[in-house]
């Protein structure tokens, strides 16, 4: 199964590792009141379901790993189209990547073949995936 896709890609490369993360988005309305205890009121603006994923590259794959480093390193106004793995099903959504990072492994002096070792990518949504009026149990986004 491809277990990770840019904009409808799968691209010929290892996952090594997959990080899921959320963060809950919180209007201005949100802060602490002034009635007994400063009870705290909020203003939910939504969930973001964002990902860390480390590719490495498959043997004799080096030219598509290299395309896929050039893809997600160059800047885009609207993001990217992402396909991976959410809970125990496949979610799409728009995001960008805000950073990324490969180390050198090694250079063959005899066949002048540079071998990176795994590429990090923290991919970030672009929209709320869940939002607050939206019963989050049932949701698949």
């Amino acid at each position: 199964m491809d277990w990770f896709k840019i904009n409808g890609k799968a691209y010929n490369v290892l996952v090594a590792s997959l990080e899921e993360n959320f963060n809950v988005l919180y209007g201005e309305n949100t802060g602490r009141t002034l009635d007994k205890g400063a009870p705290m009121v909020l203003d939910p603006l939504g969930t973001f379901f964002g990902h860390t994923v480390e590719v490495r590259r498959r043997a004799g794959y080096e030219a598509e790993f290299d395309a896929l480093y050039r893809l997600v390193s160059r800047p885009v106004a609207d993001g990217f189209d992402i396909d991976i793995v959410h809970c125990q099903d496949m979610a799409n959504y728009k995001g960008y990547i805000s950073s990324g990072k490969r180390g050198l492994k090694r250079i063959d002096e005899k066949t002048n073949t540079v071998y990176w070792d795994a590429l990090s990518l923290n991919i970030i949504p672009m929209k709320a995936q869940v939002t607050p009026d939206e019963e989050v149990a049932n949701q698949v986004w």
